[in-house]
């Protein structure tokens, strides 16, 4: 199993800052903690393998559970994956069961496979996350990305969600058999409102 808390355009950002600083424009735009932005970029970004799969994949398992519930609940979702968020979109209805559980608890964790399934090859990844609302700072941009990926979404009523992701694990036996890769954002606070 490969763990990463890094990884995915680690040779992209090197060779930008490479570019950047023959140049001399590191110091000047950044100052003496060029090196120091770079590193923090790359320590956060998520695997090509797995951004490559997500953004190939429309339809994803949400599972919740409310507060004063302690039976879990799943639902289906079109969604969209905001590479730079690190963040999944949807579009559910205000008034369905599993809004209202995602407005007691906004923890969640969900599965997403392949659109079409290849029964000899095991790939799919499974998520953690806390969904925010409509109204949350980290869904205003969730409305205009996720109309651009399903323009017909428009046509219909409801809410576009946010999924900030914390956790993935993938399986891709495409690479080698159980190959598992694993990434965690580092610790972060996020209000939820």
């Amino acid at each position: 199993m490969k763990e990463y808390c890094a990884g995915g355009k680690r040779s992209k950002l090197l060779s930008l800052y490479r570019g950047i600083d023959a140049k001399g424009m590191g110091a000047e735009f950044f100052g003496p903690f060029f090196p120091l932005i770079l590193i923090f970029s790359i320590y956060f970004m998520i695997p090509e393998t797995i951004i490559d799969f997500i953004t190939s994949q429309t339809c994803a398992t949400i599972c919740c559970v409310g507060s004063s519930s302690k039976d879990p609940y799943c639902f289906s979702a079109f969604f969209m994956f905001d590479e730079q968020e690190s963040s999944i979109y949807f579009k559910t209805s205000p008034t369905s069961f599993h809004t209202e559980l995602l407005n007691e608890n906004h923890f969640v964790a969900g599965t997403i496979h392949p659109d079409k399934l290849d029964t000899l090859l095991v790939r799919g990844l499974q998520f953690r996350g806390v969904a925010v609302g409509p109204n949350h700072p980290l869904s205003r941009r969730a409305a205009i990305a996720y109309s651009s990926k399903f323009p017909m979404s428009n046509s219909m009523p409801g809410e576009i969600w946010t999924i900030r992701l914390s956790h993935i694990k993938m399986t891709d036996s495409s690479r080698s058999f159980g190959e598992k890769i694993v990434w965690t954002r580092a610790e972060e606070r996020l209000h939820v409102m």
